[in-house]
């Protein structure tokens, strides 16, 4: 968007060929248009200033301050779309322009960030050169971060790297305990992947959340039931579940759903969501395998219980525990001075512990 931003602008102004701006999606003759996307090349541009918008400001009433150290995904997992809006090679930054943003942030007041990328481990190389390069520049003794990472690329030597620079917590899109549920849903790692990295997180003082994403094609109680039990037995700080999967037209899940449902989504007792006149999936539809009954909702509430860890959204809780949007216990306490991960906030809230 960097490239392609100022573009649409001088085309708009200069009344240029829409043509010209890639990845726009525009209208022509009643008919969509849509661009070719061009990859941006991050290592050639310096991003460290951020001084068009008060980021202190933004901080200061509670926003997320993000940084971004590379931008795409070359991961295959069958129903994201990251690597269509972020594109599937992946482009990098200059680890010192990464530490040039962060400075000039810091300097600024902010002290607590979260990386914006898809993975931040995925190139893992990267990750190393990153994190040492902010140890070597001494922010790892000034700021705190918390991170997005796959389960597959991850390592002690990592996690003392990141440690080491400042990271305090990371956010693990796990998906899944069951490995056959994996394999289905597209990774390379194991359930045993994610006792070695609870390990890991624990051995080096990072709190991590595994977020969980159940209810895709193949799914049981049983596969669930295994899941639970085992984010139970290696006890991370939080555990996030999404109970149904969001079908997007150009992921390998999305596409195989409209195969099957031959232009009529209603048919299939797996869906739910706009379903009439939807067949592109433009609008919100979501896969909760029908195999699971109609009480599926309920009966997960009650195999987590009561137990805390959990962030399970609940239609019949009046106070969710996992709503960031509408949540005015959390909104409080970022008034009172929290900052940091979201789902940190609430686990800082429920155990007593001060604010970072």
């Amino acid at each position: 968007g960097e490239e392609g931003f100022v573009k649409l602008i001088v085309a708009l102004s200069d009344n240029i060929d829409l043509e010209a701006v890639p990845g726009l999606i525009w209208m022509e003759n009643g008919n969509y248009r849509k661009n070719a996307i061009l990859p941006v090349p991050l290592e050639k541009i310096d991003l460290a200033s951020r001084s068009l918008i008060d980021n202190r400001y933004y901080f200061e009433n509670g926003g997320q301050v993000g940084f971004e150290t590379k931008r795409g995904c070359s991961l295959n997992c069958v129903y994201c779309p990251e690597p269509l809006i972020r594109g599937k090679q992946v482009s990098v930054r200059n680890p010192q322009n990464v530490v040039a943003e962060l400075t000039n942030l810091y300097l600024r007041g902010i002290t607590v960030f979260h990386t914006c990328d898809s993975e931040f481990n995925c190139p893992y190389s990267h990750a190393v050169l990153v994190s040492k390069a902010m140890v070597a520049s001494g922010l790892g003794n000034k700021i705190k971060w918390y991170a997005y990472c796959s389960p597959e690329y991850f390592s002690e030597e990592l996690a003392t790297v990141m440690r080491d620079a400042g990271c305090v917590g990371i956010d693990f899109g796990a998906d899944h305990g069951d490995d056959n549920m994996l394999r289905r849903l597209g990774h390379g790692y194991a359930s045993d992947d994610l006792i070695r990295i609870r390990e890991i997180c624990r051995n080096h003082n990072i709190i991590c959340m595994f977020d969980l994403l159940l209810g895709s094609p193949g799914e049981t109680k049983e596969s669930i039931e295994a899941t639970i039990r085992l984010m139970k037995k290696i006890k991370p700080e939080r555990v996030g579940i999404s109970l149904g999967v969001r079908l997007y037209p150009v992921t390998r899940l999305g596409k195989e759903i409209i195969e099957t449902s031959k232009g009529n989504l209603s048919d299939n007792p797996s869906l739910f969501g706009d379903l009439k006149d939807n067949e592109t999936l433009l609008r919100p539809v979501y896969y909760c395998d029908a195999n699971l009954g109609e009480d599926v909702e309920d009966w997960l509430n009650e195999m987590v219980g009561d137990d805390p860890r959990f962030l399970l959204g609940r239609r019949t809780d009046s106070n969710p525990n996992y709503n960031y949007n509408d949540n005015p216990e959390l909104t409080e306490a970022i008034k009172r001075g929290h900052r940091g991960a979201y789902w940190d906030i609430l686990r800082r809230l429920s155990e007593g512990i001060a604010p970072l």
